[in-house]
């Protein structure tokens, strides 16, 4: 798997759990992260859970994110991995 494609499966696993109630499918709790970013509950999307996923890394916006080259991307998932 492609590092960016980890990442794009992180925030979809995030947005399943925030509208889920669960914690299932990341390994934080989606409530709480949502909270912290400041993000309204009421109109969370996917692209929201995918700006979260990418600050969590380092990176401003999933923009950044989506655009960084590969070594960026092999730095920011083992920043994911270890956090």
């Amino acid at each position: 798997m492609k590092n960016i494609d980890f990442f794009k499966q992180q925030a979809k696993n995030l947005y399943k759990d925030f509208k889920n109630k669960t914690s299932v499918h990341f390994p934080q709790d989606a409530e709480f992260l949502v909270m912290e970013y400041g993000f309204n509950e009421s109109k969370f999307s996917l692209m929201n859970a995918q700006h979260i996923v990418a600050q969590m890394v380092g990176f401003n916006k999933w923009h950044d994110l989506a655009n960084a080259t590969e070594k960026e991307l092999e730095v920011a998932k083992l920043l994911y991995d270890n956090q």
